[in-house]
């Protein structure tokens, strides 16, 4: 059987389990330099997880950390990149993946590559970060695309409304102003993050796109 990508595994816990929450959380340093993780928690779906193991060659658990090795793999490879790290089985959730980087044209450059394309000057970065300033580019039109070339139908609406994606941004500094201001401020203004449902990102229903000064 073909081995399911990360986004297909996605698709498939959204379809079986109603307690899912992805979490993603940028770490910027005075430098420029920071990290990235993922982190993907699930509550009370063992049972359903357990379901699935006699459809596929091996468990939904062994696949995610299958393909996020590849990930990782091809990450530790990249120029800028460095302690790459996978974490399974963690008290945070089924598993952390996370990495570090120089600055965001080698994040970008990375995150172009494990994807299986090249970044040039005419594509957008997924982060950019200037003096006091962070731009996070509203990703919901290309997990779209993504879908619509894979040929992956979406589940009923009701199903990826229990579904919530976390968005996390960690500053050197206190926020001075942030677009949109949706965005939720921890009390010294270094963090700021918002929530939204799966459903919405994958009917472009909204922007997770992000400006910041800092």
């Amino acid at each position: 059987m073909k081995t399911i990508r990360p986004i297909i595994i996605l698709s498939i816990f959204v379809v079986l389990t109603s307690c899912i929450e992805i979490s993603e959380k940028i770490t910027v340093n005075e430098n420029k330099s920071g990290k990235l993780s993922y982190t993907l928690k699930i509550n009370e779906s063992g049972g359903l997880i357990g379901l699935l193991t006699g459809l596929f060659d091996n468990s939904i658990e062994d696949q995610i950390i299958g393909e996020t090795q590849k990930l990782k793999n091809q990450l530790i490879s990249q120029p800028g990149i460095s302690n790459v790290e996978l974490i399974t089985d963690s008290p945070d959730g089924l598993f952390v993946f996370s990495f570090e980087f120089e600055n965001t044209k080698y994040l970008n450059r990375a995150l172009y590559s494990i994807s299986g394309t090249k970044k040039t000057i005419f594509t957008p970065g997924y982060v950019k970060i200037k003096k006091h300033k962070l731009k996070k580019v509203n990703f919901t039109p290309w997990v779209k695309m993504y879908l619509k070339k894979e040929n992956i139908s979406l589940p009923d609406p009701a199903i990826l409304s229990m579904i919530t994606y976390q968005s996390e941004i960690e500053l050197p500094g206190p926020v001075k102003n942030i677009r949109p201001a949706a965005f939720n401020l921890s009390t010294n203004r270094n963090t700021a993050s918002n929530a939204y449902k799966l459903q919405d990102i994958l009917e472009e229903k909204i922007n997770t796109g992000v400006t910041i000064k800092y």
